[in-house]
């Protein structure tokens, strides 16, 4: 790229107006056909010459894929007027130019592909009339109110990300909507999707959408066909609502559209009772039973909370190598906590980490001040929703971490888990006997 094409308007016009004249000189049909602009950012208008392209197909003047915005570049492009005459065309990028007024797009009738992210645009009521319109992104714009598209029915592909979007309901009649992203709008409702019998797609990311149930009217979805879902950081997903549903959500796209439907049936693998409305959190005793397999401490419910403790008496760790040991898991530790950040570990088991680490700065720990923290780390290493989101390097350094602790126990005292206290039976008068 020219850098008078950057930071020269008269250049970069020059420049338009040598492509626009070889293109309408060439023999080659291809060369007639398509026209790119994209590297003449310094461009302000649409030279008129361009109407002696009547057979132009595609013109690019931004550029043609928002989720590759590494490299783009802003356009001084602001006047369009002269697409009026290319009445053939039917994929256009104005992607993030200066262009505010896009009337002259109305006339365009055989346009299927528009490409608008990044620019400044507000009123897309032009675009109600492009009926033949298959893809359209919108993304990182200003525009909030999108009632002007409930008319294209042949719209297939339509990215909404980062705009000022809260209301959908102008899509409920978009029958061939088979990708949708709405990733951090402002939508908090989306039952205008109930029946949308092709869509397959659909990015909820970061909005503020709090229930899922409609997935369940979209036909492709119900199916378990759908290729991607993603809610993560949105209300639906909240922890404290549903931890299901956060695990659920960290899933990858193609899996978290799957085992999430099958959650809110109730057809789950893992999630088989679902409450009602898919609203409360895991069933108390199905953890724990899997927390008391997983450990070799007793553990229970006090209270509505999970509690672990060790009924015999406090031991210290084993003497041989014991401070060459210790030094060694809590290096381990330090290093999962270090970590954490950047794989995003979730804050509940972020903090377990921090119980676990806290218990064994102690100067001489006891088995039955680590083993309690240690039996919540293990069972939810053994939760493949909690380790499926993470990243396997860590995942590896926290198995490996249980393995270190339970090294410290002496030999004899790895063998097994420890008997379950015998309990009091009754003879058949309802007394109580010994064993």
């Amino acid at each position: 790229m020219s850098e008078a094409w950057r930071t020269d308007p008269s250049a970069a016009e020059a420049e338009a107006l040598r492509r626009i004249e070889a293109a309408a000189e060439s023999d080659n049909a291809e060369t007639r056909l398509v026209l790119d602009f994209s590297d003449l950012p310094a461009l302000t208008r649409v030279p008129e010459e361009i109407g002696l392209l009547t057979d132009l197909l595609v013109l690019t003047i931004g550029h043609l894929n928002s989720e590759e915005r590494s490299n783009v570049i802003a356009h001084k492009m602001a006047d369009i007027s002269a697409l009026a005459a290319l009445t053939q065309i039917e994929i256009l990028s104005l992607s993030t130019t200066e262009v505010r007024d896009f009337s002259v797009l109305s006339s365009l009738s055989k346009l299927s592909h528009l490409i608008m992210f990044g620019t400044p645009v507000i009123d897309i009521t032009p675009l109600s009339s492009l009926s033949a319109l298959e893809e359209l992104d919108l993304a990182d714009t200003q525009v909030s109110d999108i009632s002007g598209l409930s008319g294209l029915s042949a719209l297939r592909r339509l990215r909404l990300s980062d705009t000022q979007v809260s209301d959908i309901s102008g899509l409920s009649g978009l029958s061939a909507l088979t990708h949708l992203d709405l990733t951090r709008t402002h939508v908090d409702d989306i039952s205008a999707l109930s029946g949308l019998s092709a869509l397959t797609y659909l990015s909820l990311y970061e909005t503020r959408v709090r229930e899922l149930s409609v997935l369940l009217s979209i036909p492709v979805f119900w199916d378990e066909r759908a290729s991607l879902l993603s809610f993560e950081g949105t209300p639906a997903a909240d922890p404290n609502n549903d931890r299901r549903l956060d695990l659920l959500s960290r899933l990858p796209g193609d899996r978290c559209a799957i085992e999430t439907v099958q959650y809110l049936k109730g057809t789950h693998p893992d999630f088989r009772d679902p409450p009602a409305g898919g609203g409360a959190g895991p069933d108390a005793r199905s953890v724990t039973d899997r927390l008391r397999d997983a450990a070799e401490v007793e553990v229970g419910v006090r209270d509505g909370k999970l509690v672990a403790g060790n009924a015999s008496p406090p031991k210290r760790l084993a003497p041989v190598e014991r401070d060459t040991r210790l030094d060694a898991l809590r290096a381990d530790v330090k290093d999962l906590l270090a970590e954490a950040e950047q794989v995003q570990l979730p804050h509940v088991q972020r903090s377990r980490l921090q119980r676990y680490a806290y218990v064994l700065a102690a100067e001489a720990p006891t088995y039955i001040t680590l083993d309690g923290p240690m039996a919540i780390l293990r069972g939810a290493l053994s939760d493949r929703y909690v380790t499926d989101a993470l990243d396997k390097g860590f995942v590896a350094g926290w198995t490996h971490l249980v393995a270190t602790h339970d090294e410290l126990r002496p030999p004899a005292a790895r063998g097994g888990r420890r008997p379950a206290p015998a309990r009091p039976r009754s003879d058949p008068r309802g007394r109580r006997g010994r064993d």
